[in-house]
């Protein structure tokens, strides 16, 4: 499945750019996009896949640095027996590159958090005991792509890596993730159309 995600990830691009005609660009300051969609991850250390609802939520402060925020509501992974919950919310800046047309490249640094249980038992005074819910910090860096098909809406593919660690009063559990979001989302332009 991750193969075919990323057989799309490259061909999207090229055939957006051959998609491309001399449109209004819709990229502005004023900006402000929203997506709700399902994310999928690989927890690196674990080697377990994750599922999650992600809304984004983006405003151009300048057409090209824009503030973000994401939160990602963690389903399921496939291991039962690793994490009960992984809920994380992340605030932080995109750089986009300026492009002539309605495509969008960009990068961007986020500081989160996760409120994270973990399922791993841990032997204290010959007892197992499991962790109890936690907020432990996170750091992601975020890349990707939008292309605006309307001034409505647009098209995105990102991908992102997480960094950090479920700390309680258990065991230490790795969150560090490479996670996948792609689909369409919904623009409301606050500033002109350039």
């Amino acid at each position: 499945m991750v193969k075919n995600i990323l057989i799309i990830a490259v061909l999207i691009p090229s055939l957006l750019f051959s998609q491309e005609s001399k449109k209004e660009r819709v990229v502005s300051k004023g900006l402000l996009r929203a997506q709700g969609i399902m994310s999928f991850g690989r927890l690196v250390d674990l080697g377990e896949t994750t599922m999650f609802l992600h809304g984004n939520l983006e405003y151009h402060v300048t057409e090209v640095v824009t503030a973000r925020s994401d939160i990602f509501y963690f389903l399921k992974s496939d291991d039962e027996n690793t994490l009960n919950m992984n809920h994380q919310l992340f605030e932080g800046a995109s750089f986009h590159i300026k492009t002539k047309g309605n495509f969008d490249p960009y990068f961007g640094f986020q500081p989160g958090i996760a409120w994270s249980e973990s399922k791993v038992p841990t032997l204290i005074n010959n007892d197992y005991t499991y962790s109890a819910n936690s907020v432990n910090p996170l750091i992601s860096g975020v890349i990707g792509f939008n292309f605006y098909a309307t001034k409505f809406f647009h098209l995105f593919i990102d991908g992102r890596f997480i960094y950090g660690n479920h700390l309680s009063d258990s065991q230490p559990v790795s969150l560090n993730e490479v996670r996948i979001s792609f689909g369409l989302g919904l623009n409301l332009n606050g500033g002109s159309i350039n």
